[in-house]
């Protein structure tokens, strides 16, 4: 009910300033390099033959499997905004050739970019940073518009500094109340799961397209 609560205040002191109300919801979560499904369902049954024995399972290392770049990802209630969200993917440096950011760069849209650093953990820092880059995608629509930011209540988004830059940039802070994200967070609920599963079988079935299994 306090949640419920804090969200009805936030709504109304949108709408006394006749502004239409825009939700963005900000979670991070964790994609592995590569998964690994189960023993025998790698290899195509018409070229089998032309396999060795020994690897007839997802030819995916241990180190692929435990590598894992970290997803800031962002959602909004409306359309016309989503296409402006910040979706920021971190990784690690040696995990994460050059070559293969400059591929990156050339597919992806221009709202995804990928930070390179020593780790794939953010923290308030990063946290805060992702706020300027939020509030510089929302500046175009701020005329007619007003935002909410709900986010879980990790100790990353919880500080007095984080607080006042988000009210100074327009910005409404709505914290999830712990132990429910299950049932209250979009993204965790609605997004990364299927995501996940659909990157999973993606990867699989290219798998399945070379004679070893190999991605």
């Amino acid at each position: 009910l306090g949640y419920l609560g804090w969200c009805n205040a936030a709504a109304d002191w949108v709408r006394a300033r006749r502004k239409q109300l825009v939700w963005i919801n900000m979670d991070e979560t964790m994609i592995a390099y590569s998964f690994a499904n189960t023993r025998g369902t790698v290899v195509d049954p018409a070229i089998w033959v032309e396999i060795n024995g020994h690897m007839l399972y997802d030819c995916v290392s241990k180190s692929a499997t435990r590598t894992n770049m970290s997803w800031l990802a962002s959602i909004a209630s409306d359309p016309e905004i989503q296409r402006h969200l910040p979706q920021i993917l971190k990784a690690r440096k040696d995990k994460f050739p050059q070559y293969l950011r400059d591929v990156a760069d050339l597919l992806l849209p221009d709202n995804v970019t990928i930070d390179l650093g020593e780790s794939i953990w953010n923290d308030q820092k990063g946290f805060e940073e992702y706020v300027v880059r939020l509030h510089a995608s929302l500046r175009p629509f701020a005329a007619t518009r007003m935002f909410v930011l709900v986010v879980d209540a990790s100790r990353t988004h919880i500080s007095e500094s984080i607080a006042e830059r988000c009210f100074r940039l327009g910005i409404l802070l709505v914290l999830l109340p712990g132990g429910l994200t299950w049932l209250l967070q979009p993204l965790d609920v609605y997004i990364f799961g299927p995501m996940k599963r659909a990157l999973r079988e993606k990867m699989h079935r290219a798998r399945i397209g070379h004679p070893q299994g190999l991605l």
